[in-house]
């Protein structure tokens, strides 16, 4: 069952913010200037823009990691990465994310999936919506979301009427293949947990709870001490991993432009680490990833 949670639409107007980090990227690749000038500059907020599309080697991933069988908690970002888990055998996922539309994209795919013949083609209209809500509560668009969200949900996404909840933009996607539809079909029962948090407050929201997988790919970027990704790193693997798990930690570190800059971010990450932590590179899926010895 998902959590609910009071938004106030005022208050969600003063706090939207359109910025969605590729101007952060693009400007520490070229120009190397501080982390935290620019995370201070365009920070993801609680109501910024989600992706329609994931642009993560989600297929490799998941043979690196294979879910089957395992619980995970995975950031909900574009909804692909927990999809792609329960496709492919996870028991449960759990899902966080700092901002609210996460859960709006998550759950339209949700809903979606069990239509099967019109996924892709919804998409593509998603994505070619130019990111206004005004248009995401029109014409048949209209009448998906309005069966796939909840009645909470629904009047967010009606409150914030001329806001860009989602964003659809022209890289590398992920689409399930039709081997996945039949798996999702079995094994999404309904909407996922969705935890509406930020890295630095989400141990507060899982006490007592254990994952296999913790996958937290590309949020790390936006945070700019590498003292505070160790203490995160730490926290969550040694109170929330099971035994034999793997974190996630991110992904797309050789093609991102800023790719030499993330490596060397995360050597430094690994030094403030304890002794029991391990980093571990795949080239497949182009992922960092970090196990307890």
């Amino acid at each position: 069952m998902q959590q609910m949670y009071n938004i106030d639409i005022k208050e969600a107007f003063k706090g939207y913010d359109v910025h969605d980090g590729r101007y952060y990227a693009s400007v520490f690749a070229e120009n190397q200037i501080n982390l935290a000038k620019i995370a201070s500059r365009v920070p993801f907020s609680a109501y910024s823009p989600a992706y329609v599309m994931s642009n993560e080697l989600v297929e490799e991933m998941v043979d690196f990691v294979k879910p089957d069988g395992k619980s995970a908690l995975a950031v909900a970002g574009s909804g692909d990465i927990p999809i792609c888990l329960t496709a492919n055998g996870a028991k449960h996922v759990d899902t966080f994310d700092i901002s609210y539309n996460a859960r709006v994209i998550m759950d339209i795919k949700t809903y979606m999936l069990h239509k099967k013949t019109d996924y892709f083609q919804y998409l593509h209209n998603l994505r070619a919506l130019k990111d206004s809500s005004n248009n995401l509560m029109s014409g048949e668009c209209s009448n998906i979301i309005r069966r796939a969200v909840t009645p909470q949900t629904l009047d967010y996404v009606i409150g914030m009427s001329g806001k860009y909840l989602l964003r659809g933009d022209d890289f590398r996607v992920y689409f399930p293949g039709y081997k996945d539809f039949e798996n999702i079909q079995n094994r999404i029962h309904g909407r996922y947990n969705f935890i509406w948090t930020d890295l630095f407050d989400l141990c507060g929201h899982i006490q007592n709870k254990t994952y296999d997988i913790i996958y937290l790919s590309n949020v790390f970027q936006y945070v700019e001490s590498e003292q505070i990704v160790a203490n995160i790193l730490t926290n969550l693997s040694k109170n929330h991993l099971n035994k034999d798990g793997i974190v996630v930690v991110d992904s797309l570190l050789s093609s991102s432009k800023c790719a030499p800059l993330r490596h060397m971010f995360y050597h430094k990450v690994r030094k403030n680490m304890p002794a029991w932590a391990e980093f571990k590179y795949n080239e497949n899926a182009e992922s960092l990833f970090l196990r307890v010895r």
